[in-house]
Parts: structure tokens; sequence; C-alpha cells
């Protein structure tokens, strides 16, 4: 059974294989009968971000609550009329990820991110409403209405080099990858595009959600191509720039937080996975603090059995 976007179940039916009996004719067919249910009531809602991949395919972590109770769209003093195009046709899709409209979303201003909730930041270059404390946390800047990338700094280098050797990555040791990257998102920085998706935990609010969609010169609306390429995987990562049809996606000094609720044992596999270096210390610091222990009970299990203690 698989659950694919658009709300549609996925049911493979396969007849059960024995090989001392004859297979069912091909054209055999398997039904469901109207009266089954399907129990979604256990089903985490939980995810680690910022993964603009869970927006672009179902609209998380807006559509975690189907009325966007917990959604506050911020957007210029003056919103233009791209904005508030933006803005309608994307609580419309996000309606047609839940099945439900969403009734109870809020319009906000730049009081809105003191608040404890997540926000959409709509705005064009030159009037973005962003804060100096989102503008430091954002991973593109936003200098004179136009992003730009961020420039290294050494705690940014020392804090890439403990994420990359923290997950025993391979590539550890040789910058090949992230020179590649980079260059690609000058790249694409550097041409003209048609809008600039970026996703980033709340500088103010733990665990809550910023993403910010800043809209290009070009009067292309940005929809069909967010449309298109929705479930495709162009759109990933923290940051995705589109061009035309195509979106260009980068993870860019990803930090990596959960937004929803999980049982406690698939928190620790996931923390596990995501940590791995913790699968090796672990067991190491296990062992050095139960050796004392298990060398004085065998101390005295031995002196217990040279004085024939011990049958």
């Amino acid at each position: 059974m698989e659950i694919i976007r658009r709300r549609a179940l996925r049911f493979p039916y396969q007849s059960a294989t024995d090989f001392c009996r004859p297979q069912p004719p091909s054209n055999s067919t398997g039904t469901l009968f109207h009266s089954s249910n399907l129990d979604l009531s256990q089903f985490p809602h939980w995810g680690a971000l910022p993964n603009l991949e869970l927006f672009a395919n179902a609209g998380f972590p807006f559509t975690r609550f189907a009325d966007l109770s917990q959604t506050t769209i911020v957007l210029p003093d003056q919103p233009s009329e791209r904005e508030i195009a933006t803005m309608l046709t994307l609580l419309a899709y996000f309606g047609a990820q839940t099945g439900y409209p969403a009734l109870r979303v809020q319009i906000g201003s730049l009081q809105s991110f003191n608040e404890d909730r997540s926000l959409l930041v709509i705005g064009s270059e030159g009037d973005m409403p962003t804060t100096a404390a989102l503008d430091a946390r954002l991973p593109l800047n936003f200098e004179e209405g136009a992003p730009t990338r961020r420039l290294k700094t050494m705690l940014s280098l020392a804090q890439r080099l403990w994420t990359r050797t923290s997950h025993l990555d391979r590539d550890s040791f040789s910058d090949i990858r992230g020179v590649d990257e980079e260059s690609r998102l000058d790249r694409s920085l550097g041409a003209t595009f048609d809008s600039v998706f970026e996703a980033v935990e709340s500088p103010t609010m733990p665990h809550r959600s910023i993403v910010v969609v800043m809209l290009g010169r070009s009067e292309q609306n940005l929809f069909p191509a967010f449309l298109k390429v929705s479930s495709s995987g162009q759109i990933q990562g923290n940051v995705a720039i589109q061009h035309g049809s195509r979106f260009d996606s980068f993870s860019i000094g990803q930090s990596t937080y959960h937004v929803g609720h999980i049982a406690t044992i698939p928190r620790i596999r996931e923390w596990m996975h995501q940590e791995p270096w913790i699968g090796v210390l672990l067991p190491f610091i296990i062992g050095m603090l139960y050796a004392p222990w298990v060398h004085a009970h065998l101390k005295r299990r031995a002196i217990e059995r040279l004085r024939g203690d011990l049958i």
C-alpha cells in the first residue's frame, strides 16, 4: 500500500504464491469493500526540516493543520497584485493537498515574527518584509533587494567541518563537492531568476518554520512551473531558485530541526541516523562505565573461588 500525492491511494494486489497449487488465472481481479476503513490516526505528523521538498510536495509544515490554524502569511505593507496572487495560489495549493480550505490562516505584519506560529513570507525584490534576526538566519542575504550568498567566516567553516565529519561524510576531507555547489549557486544567482524559496527555523520561536518566497522582476506567474515540478524532486534542500520552468536547489549551512510528534523509539532511531558518530562513542562510554564494576565482580568471584566458597 502506497500513499502518493493528490490524496490518491495505491493498493497493489498480489495473490498468495504456493508452488504446490495452480496459479490463479491471469484475468483475476481484487476489490475493496465499500465498508472498509483506513485508520491513519497513529500516523506520525513529524518531519526533519528545513526541507523544501516537503513544502513543494504537500505544503508541509503549514499543512500539518488542514485549516492552516498555525500559519501566518506576512506580506509587505502595500502588497502588489503579484504578491497577492502568489498568496492565493499557494493557499489553493495547500487546500488541494489537505482537502480542506484554509479557513484559519492569518495575514500578519512584521510583529508576527514574535508570535508562536509558522510564517509564510511573500515579497519582491526591494520589498521583502523581513527582520534583522531573520536576515541573519536566512541562507541567502537580501542586500539591496537582491539575494546574495553569505560570506564565509571562521565560525561557519568550523561548523561546516564539524557537520560533515560528525555525519561520517565520505567527502569530509575533500571539498570538491562543496566548491562545485558554490560555483553552481553563484551561476544561479548571477542569472535572472523568477523566484527564490528559502526555508529556515524561526530565530525567535524554536521548532517553528519560516518559508520565504521572493518574487523576481519577471512578470511570469511562478505557480504553473511550481506545480509542474513540485513532485519531481527539483525543489529540495533549504534554497530553491526558479529560472523559468527549472528550479535549482541547494542546501546551504543547513542545521536540522524537527517539527511534529513521534514516538520515542523512532525518534532515537532517527537521532542515531543523523548522528552516526554516537553509535561509535556511546558503546565506548558505556564500556568505560561498566568496566570497573565488571572488574570488581570478577575479582570478588576469584577470591571466593580460591577460598573454596564456590563449589
